[in-house]
């Protein structure tokens, strides 16, 4: 065995011991200059008291791994997953002078899935009322309070002891207090496709830009400047409405008020993969009443490591070693 073919099988036990993380807390930086064009719309979520709507956000983190060895015919495979969908009512109950709002949320519907290299495996749905895990069903019904802005943003959280004390004991306190924590409900409730609200007046056409940086636990993570453009204003069942779509690229630029990237990333073992990434976006925004129809934002990433020809052991192939990392999140509004 060569030393880089050694380098290489430790590199495969190593990446299996890093099968954790979470999304980075990330916050908006300043906006690139608007191009003029024709049509314009204004890009902000409008709040009246009173005011009432149905939501479903979904949440996802997965993180796969194949080592795949045709030399002694073995594929080792782990996957991570975690997916958090609620289904909500949103009530606002006051709206300031600045048209921030402070919103009642009450759940109706709740499914987690969650699945470790382990074997650990949850899959509950609040719509099946299945025996998996009934304590969960407790969440349903239960309410806390956030602080919205115009620009999509959840400024904090107020007030969720009613929810957070749904369940008292197991493996689903763990989960309700994980999933409601404030971290992740600001995350749940935000839409990130809003330019700021000083500058939310957009022509078809032009672009603003944020910095962020990778979700927690990506492999090697990076600084995105993610750029948002209004694509068009058009017609959806009656309703005048802007289309707003996200690309990213990595940057070296760092988040003004944001932790960075950790710069670790893979270490030693960087110069053995190729990698590629593909990070989007979708907003759908009803500029009538300015509420959100659809927004989508989601990252995927992929590394390849394998065997130089020369380093093959067989006439069967390389050893190739596969990491995938997916995020995504989203809010669809329920007629």
């Amino acid at each position: 065995m060569t030393v880089r073919n050694g380098i290489f099988v430790i590199l495969a036990f190593a990446m299996t011991m890093v099968f954790t993380g979470c999304e980075a807390e990330q916050t908006q930086v300043a906006s690139r200059p608007l191009i003029r064009k024709a049509t314009q719309a204004e890009l902000k979520l409008k709040y009246e008291p009173g005011q009432t709507a149905a939501y479903k956000s979904i949440t996802e983190f997965r993180k796969d791994y194949k080592f795949e060895q045709p030399s002694l015919n073995t594929v080792t495979e782990k996957l991570t997953i975690t997916v958090s969908e609620i289904t909500y009512d949103q009530t606002i109950e006051e709206v300031d002078d600045n048209g921030d709002a402070v919103a009642n949320i009450t759940i109706r519907g709740f499914k987690y899935n969650a699945h470790s290299p382990q074997g650990m495996q949850i899959d509950f749905d609040s719509s099946k009322n299945t025996e998996t895990d009934e304590s969960l069903m407790k969440v349903l019904g239960k309410s806390y309070k956030i602080k919205l802005d115009t620009a999509g943003r959840v400024l904090g959280v107020i007030d969720a002891k009613d929810i957070r004390n749904a369940v008292e004991t197991g493996d689903a306190k763990k989960i309700v207090q994980v999933t409601f924590n404030n971290e992740n409900i600001k995350k749940a409730h935000s839409v990130l496709s809003l330019p700021d609200t000083n500058q939310n007046r957009i022509l078809v056409g032009a672009s603003w830009s944020i910095v962020k940086a990778s979700p927690k636990g990506m492999f090697k993570p990076k600084n995105y400047e993610k750029i948002y453009t209004l694509k068009k204003i058009g017609k959806q069942k009656g309703k005048n409405v802007a289309i707003v779509e996200m690309s990213a690229i990595p940057t070296s630029k760092r988040p003004e008020k944001e932790i960075s990237a950790d710069d670790r990333g893979l270490g030693l073992f960087e110069k053995l993969f190729t990698s590629s990434d593909d990070y989007t976006g979708r907003l759908v925004l009803d500029i009538d009443d300015g509420s959100i129809k659809n927004y989508r934002e989601k990252l995927t990433a992929v590394w390849i490591a394998a065997e130089s020809s020369e380093e093959q052991r067989t006439d069967k192939g390389p050893d190739v070693l596969t990491m995938g990392f997916t995020w995504s999140h989203s809010i669809e509004a329920i007629d």
